[in-house]
C-alpha cells in the first residue's frame, strides 16, 4: 500500500475517533442538563466526572447571573417553585407517554447539619468523583457548604407503576455559583 493511502486512512480514522468523542461528550452534557430544571439557568457545563463505569459521579454547572441573583435574593421561595426536570423519562406502561421527572421539596442546609454536608457520607455521588481529573476541588465544595450553606433536593419520577427515587440529587452552592448533579446507582 502506498504511503499516502496509509496517511489518508490514519487521518480518516483519527477524524472518526474525534467525532465519536464529540458525540459522547454531547450526550453526557444533554443527559446531565436534562436533570437541571429549566428555571435554574446554567451557562456552562463546568465538569463531570465518574468512576466505576458510570455507577456514580457528578456534573457541575455554573449558574447564570439571573438565577444566581434570584437564589441569593429569594432562597427557598425561588427554589420551591422549581420542581420539574428538563428531561422526560421512559414510562414502563405499554403505549404510555414519557413522564417528566420531579423533585422533592428543596431543603436548605442548617448550621447543625453543615458538618454532615462537609463529610464524605453526604456526597454519595461526589465521593467517587474523579478529583484528579476535575477542574474544581471537592474540598472547596465541602468548605463552602460548611461555611455558607447550600440547597438540595432529590429527583423522583413516576414510571406508570410506582414513584421512584432516581438516585440523583441536585445541590446548589450559592457561594460558589454552581449547581451540582450528583448521582449514584445510575
Amino acid at each position: 500500500m502506498e504511503a499516502w493511502k496509509i496517511k489518508k486512512l490514519i487521518v480518516i480514522f483519527g477524524a472518526l475517533l474525534a467525532l465519536l468523542y464529540l458525540v459522547f461528550e454531547y450526550n453526557q452534557y444533554t443527559k446531565y442538563l436534562g436533570m437541571v430544571p429549566k428555571e435554574i439557568d446554567v451557562s456552562y457545563f463546568f465538569t463531570y466526572s465518574t468512576k466505576d463505569f458510570g455507577a456514580c459521579g457528578a456534573a457541575i454547572f455554573t449558574l447564570r447571573d439571573e438565577t444566581y441573583n434570584s437564589i441569593l435574593k429569594d432562597g427557598l421561595s425561588f427554589l420551591n417553585g422549581v420542581n420539574k426536570t428538563r428531561r422526560f423519562y421512559k414510562n414502563r406502561g405499554v403505549n404510555k407517554p414519557l413522564v417528566q421527572g420531579t423533585y422533592d421539596a428543596w431543603i436548605k442546609t442548617s448550621k447543625s447539619e453543615r458538618s454532615y454536608w462537609s463529610s464524605d457520607a453526604a456526597f454519595s455521588g461526589l465521593y467517587c468523583y474523579d478529583a484528579e481529573n476535575a477542574s474544581i476541588e471537592i474540598e472547596e465544595i465541602r468548605r463552602n457548604i460548611k461555611e455558607f450553606g447550600a440547597y438540595y433536593t432529590r429527583i423522583k419520577y413516576v414510571d406508570g407503576i410506582r414513584e421512584n427515587i432516581d438516585g440523583s440529587r441536585l445541590l446548589i452552592v450559592p457561594s460558589m455559583k454552581v449547581a451540582i448533579i450528583e448521582y449514584w446507582g445510575y
